[in-house]
């Protein structure tokens, strides 16, 4: 039975301690999850604006809104009753979004620290894979894959490893410690976008008032 990550099968089960893998990878890798976890932020974000803000679209078979829908989505508002100074009942309706706090978070800094045990190398590929038709036609020249006049090393090469549990030479036989990546995250608030703010001035101009 294979085993499964994020909810998909992994058709390579193999433990990162064992599995070689390029120095390039290990670094990526937390790298990328950053990103999608920024990606994902974002849509959280967005999420939480349309649930708080307006009404669910409904959808055809197509998943494409309905026809009308669009014109006639409303902003979600929020009554408030107060008599003025005549004594009239009146009602003062508010945009929802313009209510709540709305702060956008991101990313501002991350660490992490691995331990890489370099098994061997390999030559670093510099050229992408798009390109091999292009490439098969310079065989036999001094330019191939490995000889290009914009590289700033010769003869480039890429380190395989894997990610390894440091051991203490001294106690090697006893020491015992898993392949851990060290990820410290810290999280600040940034300015609202600029179209987002001009919504939400928007939304507050667009309050009224009416007798009750």
């Amino acid at each position: 039975m294979k085993d499964k990550v994020d909810g998909h099968s992994n058709p390579d089960p193999s433990p990162a301690a064992i599995k070689d893998i390029s120095l390039s990878q290990a670094i990526l890798a937390p790298l990328d999850a950053l990103f999608k976890a920024q990606v994902h932020a974002a849509r959280s974000f967005l999420n939480l604006l349309l649930q708080v803000g307006y009404p669910h679209i409904e959808l055809d078979d197509k998943g494409a809104p309905k026809e009308g829908t669009l014109v006639d989505k409303a902003v979600y508002t929020q009554d408030f009753y107060f008599e003025d100074p005549d004594g009239k009942k009146m009602k003062i309706s508010i945009p929802s979004l313009a209510l709540v706090p709305i702060t956008p978070l991101t990313i501002d800094n991350a660490s992490f620290k691995l331990d890489f045990k370099v098994n061997n190398t390999r030559k670093h590929t510099q050229i992408q894979a798009s390109e091999n038709e292009q490439l098969e036609k310079e065989n036999g020249t001094d330019w191939n894959t490995t000889n290009r006049p914009w590289y700033l090393v010769k003869d480039p090469v890429s380190f395989v490893g894997n990610v390894a549990p440091s051991q203490n030479i001294e106690s090697e036989l006893s020491a015992s410690s898993s392949s851990v990546i060290n990820i410290e995250i810290n999280l600040v608030r940034q300015p609202l976008p600029a179209g987002l703010d001009k919504l939400l001035t928007a939304l507050q101009q667009s309050s009224f008032i009416t007798n009750f």
